[in-house]
């Protein structure tokens, strides 16, 4: 992952390229380290905001599901949010495997940084 043209790169764990504004070289790990943390950071975040709008959203399937019973909204209102709900959910699914892969990256970096 690339944070910034003075960055280093991270990859599988490894940093390679230097670090012009630090001078530090490749095969230290501690940036990689806090760059992955700062993903998950952003990941678990993302997470919070996601649940907290599928909540919303399940709600509003629930109070959909009332209206279309009663003929109030039409079926093809229902199903448009129900897509929406759908949607919502499978963005979560997302966030949740990101989080995962971030989890793992980090924690390979980390090992590979204590075995030196």
């Amino acid at each position: 992952m690339r944070t910034g043209s003075s960055q280093a790169i991270c990859v599988g764990g490894r940093q390679t390229g230097h670090l012009p504004h630090t001078g530090k070289v490749p095969g230290d790990i501690s940036p990689c380290s806090h760059q992955q943390r700062e993903v998950l950071g952003t990941v678990q975040n993302k997470s919070s905001l996601l649940d907290s709008n599928l909540k919303i959203m399940r709600k509003f399937s629930e109070r959909d599901s009332i209206l279309l019973d009663k003929k109030v909204i039409s079926p093809a209102e229902f199903e448009r949010n129900q897509l929406n709900y759908l949607n919502s959910m499978g963005s979560m699914e997302n966030t949740r495997g990101e989080q995962g892969t971030v989890r793992l990256e980090l924690q390979k970096t980390v090992s590979v940084h204590y075995r030196k």
